[in-house]
């Protein structure tokens, strides 16, 4: 909203992004169950959609949903999602494992390396010493990245790791992050005696 004013004020372009479509999630997670402030919350999201100049989204999903609040938004949607650029990176088969120890083109480097120059080997610190002995066994490597909250539902992945540990023991997921339920899931997995999860605080 202060966006929309001080766009508003300097006769700019006001570009909307939208991380999460906060009034269905709030709504399906129980943090608002006030009726008159979801339908508050909900037409300031419609007001800021309509008077936008482009909308920003992190996931094609959310054009729908945006139509269907506000007829005609679509037009005005763009899709621009988060994350790595894996060309940069070159990360080839790293949760197999076959990325460390490699002196070729397929290490990271911020450089360009000229056909008589040697590949630049990136530096490997403690920290990532210790990832690299994590995922360099012969696993599966799941990764989750992100904030350990309620709406984003991780005991989810800590049941799905019970059930998976017993009959497919070659699996492991990988939390990265932090947040408030942080201690909460180590608890609970420490409970369930979990081998094939790992913690990895931000």
């Amino acid at each position: 909203l202060v966006g929309y004013i001080l766009a508003f004020v300097a006769k700019a372009s006001f570009l909307f992004e939208i991380r999460d479509l906060w009034s269905q999630t709030m709504a399906a997670n129980g943090f608002i169950k006030n009726p008159f402030l979801l339908h508050l919350n909900r037409e300031l999201e419609s007001f800021l959609y309509r008077y936008s100049s482009k909308i920003i989204v992190l996931s094609p999903a959310f054009t729908e949903e945006i139509d269907r609040q506000v007829p005609g938004s679509r037009a005005k949607v763009a899709y621009i999602p988060n994350g790595a650029d894996l060309e940069f990176y070159e990360y080839p088969n790293l949760w197999r494992g076959s990325y460390f120890g490699k002196t070729s083109s397929q290490n990271i480097s911020s450089q360009t390396i000229s056909s008589n120059e040697a590949p630049v080997k990136p530096s490997i610190d403690k920290r990532s010493q210790e990832t690299q002995s994590e995922l360099s066994q012969s696993y599966f490597n799941v990764i989750y990245a992100g904030v350990f909250s309620d709406y984003t539902r991780l005991e989810v992945l800590l049941e799905a790791a019970n059930r998976l540990q017993a009959q497919y023991p070659d699996i492991r997921l990988h939390l990265a992050g932090g947040g408030y339920q942080l201690n909460k899931l180590k608890n609970m997995s420490a409970d369930m005696n979990l081998s094939n999860i790992k913690f990895w605080d931000a």
